[in-house]
C-alpha cells in the first residue's frame, strides 16, 4: 500500500469524524424549526418586522401573560445576540428569546444586524 492512499485514508477518517461533532446542531434545528411552526406560539411572537434604512429585520416577542391594559406596557429587553464577522442570524435565539420573555415577564426585540460584506466598520 502507498503512503498516498494511507495519508488519504487517514484524512478522509478525520474530516469524518470531524463532522460527526455537527450532528448534535441538527436535533436544535428541528426544534426550532418546529417551534416556528406550532399556531400556539405564533400569538407570543411577530417575525421579520423591517427596520432602519438598510432593511435589516427584527423579530419581538410577547411576554405570555402581557397585561391587555393600554395604559401599562411591558418592559423591553433588546437581545442583541453574539455570532462572528460573517454569521449569525436572529431566528437561532428563538427558544432563548421566548424563555427570555417568560422569565423576565418583558417584551424582548432580538434584532438582526449587518454582518460582514454588508456592513461597515
Amino acid at each position: 500500500m502507498c503512503c498516498h492512499s494511507i495519508r488519504r485514508i487517514y484524512r478522509l477518517t478525520f474530516a469524518t469524524v470531524d463532522l460527526l461533532k455537527y450532528l448534535q446542531y441538527w436535533r436544535l434545528y428541528y426544534q426550532i424549526k418546529s417551534w416556528y411552526r406550532n399556531e400556539e406560539n405564533s400569538k407570543l411572537y411577530k417575525k421579520g418586522i423591517v427596520y432602519g434604512r438598510h432593511g435589516n429585520k427584527l423579530d419581538l416577542y410577547y411576554p405570555p401573560k402581557m397585561n391587555k391594559s393600554k395604559d401599562r406596557l411591558p418592559p423591553l429587553v433588546v437581545f442583541v445576540y453574539g455570532g462572528a464577522w460573517r454569521t449569525g442570524h436572529r431566528s437561532i435565539y428563538c427558544l432563548l428569546a421566548t424563555q427570555m420573555a417568560e422569565e423576565l415577564n418583558a417584551a424582548v426585540i432580538c434584532p438582526d444586524y449587518s454582518t460582514f460584506s454588508k456592513g461597515t466598520f
